[in-house]
């Protein structure tokens, strides 16, 4: 895995119901990880009311190490580590009385950490089932003052708490965030986003994926193993559509494989056709009502699905590994 790093805003997940069927998951008990989440902004805000100096600084930088890096540089972006003024830009930051409220708004709400603890460990374990040779990360809370839900590198998942305030908190109209994204800013979705943040890091869009089939299809291997991680969230949780909306996709599955193939869309380079039907949006632009946006990630999951039930006996590792994108969609038969 390269040494990179990804943030996301928020990965916007929908309206969650509960499956039917408990779907069967493997033996991981005898698969040990690490799964504390350490509490940075805790530990952070502490200081509130101080004023900081470099010992505080190093100190807070030998116990976080990576992330502390990360977080004043990429995050909420005062300064490089090794900055002598960093003190004072810390100070500023955690006794500016605005961050302060968010602060403690996340910390009333999160102060017990332990079912989203719990539910990482679960999906990590089965990470380490299914993808032993990867890595699992060290994970982190913070309060960034709204800059990220959801920050990641090849070593590190981080969790904005301040992004998972529910759809009645009152900071985020005022933000100007869009309706479709504010009703998914709720606790019942850091564990999916984070998660699916992590496979993006580890499993980076490689540059052949630069048509709509590559992206389609790219994007559909990410579901297909969120799935596999999170096996008892319902897709709703895992495709960010309302359960009205995946319904639609259910009910017009053969329509919106119709479109695509009747259109000439699949190979397409373009870079307005690719965000039409892959860019974060509350509905596709030219689809009939009750359309998700991001449509093609949808279409794409389907067609990872029936590739592998094509293959006899395919790892999950085995599938992330390949990126001939083009072969993964002639090889699926996938038809409607």
């Amino acid at each position: 895995m390269r040494n990179t790093w990804f943030c996301v805003f928020l990965l916007g997940v929908g309206f969650i119901f509960s499956c039917v069927n408990k779907p069967e998951r493997p033996d991981v008990t005898g698969i040990s990880i690490d799964s504390k989440v350490m509490r940075f902004e805790n530990d952070l805000f502490a200081f509130k009311g101080k004023e900081m100096n470099e010992n505080d600084v190093q100190q807070l930088k030998e116990k976080y190490g990576l992330f502390f890096d990360r977080f004043v540089q990429r995050i909420i972006r005062v300064g490089k580590p090794d900055d002598p003024s960093l003190a004072y830009y810390l100070t500023s930051f955690v006794n500016d009385e605005s961050v302060y409220e968010v602060y403690a708004d996340c910390e009333k709400k999160y102060h017990d950490f332990s079912r989203y603890e719990k539910e990482l460990e679960d999906a990590f374990k089965l990470h380490k089932y299914y993808l032993p040779e990867t890595v699992t990360p060290a994970t982190y809370t913070f309060v960034s003052g709204f800059n990220y839900a959801i920050a990641a590198d090849d070593s590190i998942l981080a969790i904005g708490l301040d992004m998972y305030l529910g759809k009645d908190c009152k900071y985020y109209p005022l933000l100007g965030l869009p309706g479709f994204k504010i009703k998914n800013m709720q606790e019942q979705y850091i564990v999916s986003d984070a998660v699916f943040s992590w496979l993006s890091v580890e499993f980076e869009e490689p540059q052949t994926a630069n048509d709509l089939i590559g992206k389609m299809v790219y994007f559909g291997k990410l579901y297909y193993a969120l799935k596999k991680l999170l096996p008892e969230k319902h897709d709703t949780l895992l495709t960010g559509f309302t359960a009205k909306q995946l319904e639609w996709c259910h009910n017009n599955e053969k329509e919106i494989w119709a479109y695509f193939v009747n259109n000439n869309l699949f190979f397409n380079q373009e870079q307005t056709v690719i965000t039409k039907f892959m860019g974060d949006a509350p509905f596709t632009p030219g689809f009939p009502e009750g359309s998700p946006g991001r449509v093609g990630h949808w279409l794409g999951w389907q067609i990872v699905k029936n590739y592998v039930k094509q293959q006899s006996n395919l790892s999950l590792s085995d599938l992330m590994k390949e990126t001939d994108y083009h072969k993964i969609f002639n090889q699926s038969k996938y038809k409607p």
